[in-house]
C-alpha cells in the first residue's frame, strides 16, 4: 500500500508527502529484512542480503530520516549494525 499513497501523493504534486511514504516503506522494509535475519543466522551470510542493507544503510546515512513511530530507528538502528558487524 505505501507504493499506492507514494504513487498517489506524486500524482497530486505532494513532494514532501511522496518521500515520507517512500522513506516510510524504506525503514519497514529494512527492518523487516533485518528481523528475519535475526533468526535466522544463516541469513546474515547472504552477500546479496547484506548489500541490500549496507545500500539502505549508505543512502540513509546520505539522507538521514527520523522515524514517527517509536522504536524503528532503534530496531533501523539493529538492522544497520548487522552490516557493521560483517564488515
Amino acid at each position: 500500500m505505501e507504493a499506492l499513497w507514494t504513487l498517489k501523493a506524486l500524482r497530486s504534486g505532494d513532494m514532501d508527502k511522496a518521500l515520507d511514504f517512500a522513506e516510510s516503506s524504506l525503514t519497514l522494509a529494512v527492518i523487516m529484512l533485518g528481523a528475519e535475519m535475526h533468526y535466522a543466522p544463516v541469513l546474515r551470510q547472504d552477500p546479496d542480503l547484506l548489500l541490500h542493507i549496507r545500500q539502505a544503510k549508505e543512502y540513509r546515512d546520505k539522507y538521514p530520516h527520523k522515524s514517527k513511530i517509536e522504536g524503528e530507528d532503534w530496531n533501523l538502528a539493529r538492522t544497520f549494525a548487522l552490516v557493521d558487524n560483517a564488515a
